[in-house]
């Protein structure tokens, strides 16, 4: 049998960085500062009790009439991070915030 072929498996370790509101992961620290930065869970309307959900997930508004329309689509909301009248839902989320 060759050499090559009974050489041991080589163990290495990968650096990964993870955005500390939703628990995605990357290997550039670049883009995981990015979307940290962007992160709808960051302040964002998914966590805070002014946004006006439709399902749990979708953003349909903010019930403190912050604008949220798209600007391209004024018919369709996008949802924001970093807001000042974020508000969290439970104590939960502002303890991991």
């Amino acid at each position: 049998m060759p050499d090559f072929l009974t050489e041991p498996v080589e163990q290495f370790t990968q650096t990964r960085y993870r955005c500390p509101y939703c628990r995605r992961s990357w290997t550039s620290l670049k883009r995981a500062n990015a979307h940290r930065d962007g992160c709808w869970y960051n302040r964002g309307c998914l966590t805070c009790r002014h946004a006006d959900l439709i399902g749990g997930s979708y953003v349909d508004g903010c019930d403190l009439g912050e604008s949220l329309s798209d600007p391209d689509d004024p018919n369709h909301a996008i949802p924001r991070s970093q807001c000042p009248l974020w508000e969290a839902v439970s104590p939960e989320v502002t303890a991991n915030a």
